[in-house]
């Protein structure tokens, strides 16, 4: 049997959907050495991919291009040419050229469909691209890949002709999860304690929020300051935030440490699929989870995390304070070495290769 895997999107800098669809290929061409695995990637092989390598059922097929070029028109011919059993999209839908024929068994992923449940916070091309694409994967896969319940509910409700769901929890990369030996408070300007927020800074991920909650948590008496780490994304002008210390991207290297140097986690995002940064938090040995109160944060974190309203900046920052003040219970301890334990790559990347193989 021969799978093809769509990694084009990888780069040496993952977002959390790259790494995601890293972790999973890996795990699938581990399970699985019966399989040929074609591993798809753009111009030249990136770091998080070379351990691929040492896999005598990969191969590497290789698309040249800049990144819309290749997602919308080189991919697909690309995927064709490869002539497969089955295709696999883990990252990002499916190209909207590439489409069904006879013995073409197709996998693309639906992570969430913010777009068409928080349309607002994605820029109007990104919102008729990602739309058409969410739609032609839900028509074209024998299987849609999603990360949680909650995204799973929304697919049929958003897109209700889809043909079956293959359900794949996000987990944690252990891989990335030991400290780094550079000094990381120097190189990203950080204090000696802070309040650590990480992800794209776009609205989806409310930074205005956490500004504003942030600045009654000060009035409050609250001294920590909070740090939020990530690349800049859209619609979100960072220098009129500037009680906040934005740092820019963090390495894969660095991840770990900067994780670990937190008094507590934060995460004000009104809309996830899943949300891997406080349970890389978690891993990282960060013992407090302040999060908004959305389905997926519930959904993946029960009670290893305390919840605020993400509309109401006095009643975060008077939570914070007491969060904050609170020690850290046995019971608290047992929640998060819970949750922890509750998401595998391994058992996702089984749930995939069950749905492909069938």
């Amino acid at each position: 049997m021969i799978t093809a895997i769509d990694l084009t999107s990888v780069s040496d800098n993952l977002s959390g959907l790259e790494r995601m669809a890293v972790c999973l290929s890996y795990e699938m061409v581990r399970l699985r050495p019966d399989i040929t695995f074609v591993i798809v990637i753009k111009n030249s092989l990136p770091e998080p991919l070379k351990r691929f390598r040492k896999f005598d059922n990969v191969k590497f097929a290789r698309v040249k291009g800049g990144k819309l070029a290749v997602n919308q028109i080189k991919l697909p011919f690309a995927m064709a040419g490869i002539k497969a059993d089955a295709y696999i999209f883990p990252a990002f839908p499916v190209p909207l050229l590439f489409g069904k024929k006879k013995g073409r068994r197709i996998y693309g992923t639906v992570a969430d469909t913010a777009v068409f449940d928080v349309p607002d916070t994605m820029k109007l091309r990104s919102r008729l691209l990602f739309g058409a694409g969410l739609k032609h994967t839900a028509k074209v896969c024998d299987s849609v890949i999603t990360i949680s319940e909650f995204s799973k509910s929304r697919i049929k409700k958003n897109l209700p002709y889809v043909k079956d769901i293959t359900l794949a929890y996000c987990a944690v990369d252990e891989i990335n999860a030991a400290p780094s030996k550079r000094d990381v408070r120097k190189k990203y300007g950080l204090p000696e304690k802070y309040l650590l927020a990480l992800s794209t800074v776009e609205p989806r991920k409310n930074a205005a929020f956490l500004s504003r909650g942030y600045e009654a948590y000060r009035k409050a008496g609250g001294e920590l300051p909070l740090v939020f780490a990530g690349r800049n994304g859209w619609l979100t002008d960072t220098e009129k935030l500037d009680n906040l210390i934005f740092t820019g991207f963090i390495d894969d290297e660095d991840l770990a440490s900067v994780y670990a140097g937190a008094e507590a986690f934060l995460d004000a995002s009104v809309y996830e699929g899943f949300g891997m940064p406080p349970l890389e938090a978690l891993m990282c040995g960060v013992k407090k989870l302040f999060v908004s109160d959305i389905p997926a944060h519930r959904e993946v974190l029960l009670d290893a995390a305390e919840y605020f309203d993400k509309d109401d900046e006095n009643a975060f920052a008077q939570g914070l304070i007491r969060y904050l003040d609170e020690p850290v219970t046995d019971k608290r301890l047992d929640a998060i070495e819970r949750r922890l334990k509750a998401f595998s790559w391994k058992e996702s990347a089984e749930r995939i290769l069950d749905a492909v193989t069938v």
